[in-house]
């Protein structure tokens, strides 16, 4: 019987599927959720790690996507390569 109870995501797994790292807005609405007082010193302190994380986790998508598509290009242009010599001459 326990095979066809469906099984609850953990909370980790929620929390992931509610907000990604590309959403700043959604971290601090959670934030402010979970956080009773948001001016606190160390609350804020966190406010801010979790907006910097996100902002450096941007950035270097950006620059992975940058690197892989320099990547692509470079590829692809040694591809198109000068054909060899014995391509070159006429067959008899």
């Amino acid at each position: 019987m326990d095979k066809f109870k469906p099984s609850r995501p953990s909370l980790s797994e929620s929390i992931r599927s509610h907000l990604t790292l590309d959403n700043w807005r959604k971290a601090r609405r959670l934030f402010k959720e979970v956080v009773t007082d948001e001016y606190n010193k160390r609350a804020r302190l966190l406010d801010n790690i979790i907006v910097n994380l996100i902002a450096e986790n941007k950035i270097l998508k950006y620059r992975v996507n940058g690197l892989t598509e320099a990547i692509h290009n470079k590829k692809k242009k040694r591809r198109r390569g000068k054909p060899l010599f014995t391509q070159l001459a006429p067959l008899d």
